[in-house]
């Protein structure tokens, strides 16, 4: 099954904010509109994070989670995701889990 086609109702919170991670990084690398590709990386995020228990985030996904901002910021480049990038220091989507 193809990344793409994943959804929800078939995979459970933890795969799906993995699944968003490796959305969001290919989405924003593979697009010749950056903006529209950027405002879609941080949605699918936002929604991932949202349906994943934060008790439940894969063990290291919150120390890998800066550089894959990081990356998602280098790809899209600008003013706007370097601002986010900054904002994910401070309040980040993804956290490790205490």
């Amino acid at each position: 099954m193809a990344l793409a086609q994943l959804t929800n109702r078939e995979v459970n919170g933890t795969t799906m904010l993995l699944v968003a991670t490796l959305r969001a990084i290919v989405t924003t690398r593979n697009t010749g509109d950056k903006a529209k590709a950027f405002d879609e990386a941080k949605k699918l995020l936002a929604e991932a994070a949202k349906t994943c228990p934060r008790g439940d985030y894969p063990v290291g996904l919150g120390k890998l989670y800066p550089a894959i901002v990081k990356k998602i910021v280098a790809n899209v480049g600008g003013w706007k995701a370097r601002f986010w990038g900054w904002m994910q220091k401070f309040k980040p989507l993804i956290t490790e889990a205490v």
